[in-house]
This record gives C-alpha cells, sequence and structure tokens, in this order.
C-alpha cells in the first residue's frame, strides 16, 4: 500500500512538502520484547506544522501476538531535522494462532478475537537528508522514540517503540521559511 502511495506521489508530486517514510520497528512493554515494520506519511499543514498519520504492524513473541497500530496526530518540525509529535493511537492487538490463520484479516483489524485499544502516543525523532548528488536532499534516513499508553487493562498500559527507516520528500521542497 505505501509503494502504490509512493509511486503516485513521485508521479504527481502534492504543491506542499509531503514526507514519505517507512522501515523497521522495535517495541517493548512490561509482557515482551518484538519487532516489525512500519509506513508513516506527515504532509505540512503549515510553516512548522505537519499531518502525521503511521501505520506499523509486528510480533511480540513474549506474549504470542501480532501488534498492529493506526497512529494519526501532528509532528513540530522547526526545519528539516528533529521534531516532536503527538496524537492518536489505536492499537490491533491479534493471538499469533488466529493471525496465522487469517492474516489479511489481521493485518485490516478486521478478525473476531482482536483486541482493540485506544490510548495516545508522544514521540521525537529526526530526518536526516542524505547528501548525495543526483537525490537533491529528498531522500533520507529517520530515527524515531515513541512512547504510547493506553488507559485500559486489557494488556501493557505502555509501549515504547524505537523506529529506523528512510523518507523521501514527495511534494515541494521545504524552504527555511517553511
Amino acid at each position: 500500500m505505501l509503494a502504490l502511495f509512493l509511486a503516485a506521489a513521485l508521479a504527481n508530486p502534492p504543491t506542499h512538502p509531503v514526507t514519505l517514510e517507512g522501515g523497521l520497528v522495535q517495541a517493548v512493554s512490561a509482557e515482551s520484547l518484538g519487532a516489525g515494520v512500519y509506513g508513516r506519511v506527515a504532509a505540512a499543514l503549515g510553516s512548522h506544522v505537519a499531518l502525521d498519520v503511521g501505520l506499523r504492524e509486528g510480533y511480540l513473541p513474549g506474549v504470542q501476538r501480532t501488534l498492529g497500530a493506526v497512529t494519526a496526530g501532528v509532528r513540530y518540525l522547526p526545519n528539516k531535522g528533529p521534531y516532536v509529535r503527538a496524537g492518536f493511537l489505536h492499537h490491533h492487538e491479534t493471538p499469533w494462532a488466529l493471525a496465522k490463520r487469517f492474516p489479511v484479516q489481521t493485518t485490516l483489524g478486521s478478525l473476531s478475537g482482536i483486541s482493540h485499544r485506544s490510548g495516545a502516543e508522544l514521540a521525537v525523532g529526526g530526518d536526516i537528508p542524505i547528501l548525495q548528488e543526483g537525490y537533491g536532499g529528498r531522500l533520507g534516513v529517520n530515527l524515531e522514540l515513541s512512547v504510547g499508553a493506553f488507559p485500559d487493562p486489557a494488556g501493557s498500559a505502555v509501549y515504547v517503540f524505537l523506529q529506523q527507516g528512510f523518507t523521501i520528500d514527495a511534494g515541494r521542497r521545504r524552504s527555511v521559511g517553511d
């Protein structure tokens, strides 16, 4: 899905700054360690604020379940580089036995037996451009540390995530004043 969005964005770039990113994520909770993949889109809304939407999908072997996440919030970025992100977090936590039998429904979050949990997430991160000829600073690497908190007792109250990935700026180039 992210690959299709990337292809469409590069074929017809938006007129405002948009950053696409994707990569690997590690998860830590009181119950287990885990790992997975993520994708994220940040679309500039103003000079230093972007709408930020993301997806994660991973596996927690200590508790034998998958962990899917949908995030939506805002990203405050003074310039290309460090940023702070805050917003809504929704988890789909699925027992591994169900996920193996129904992988598509598990990924979509539409399977009976999935635990749906909602909370909040706060993150700090940074985008570092890859400075090579021909890329024009549009490609980069991203590192982000986030904390997700849930008010319900259906699982871990807190998750910590470390994301490492690559970015591509698909829209108008962000200038110093943006």
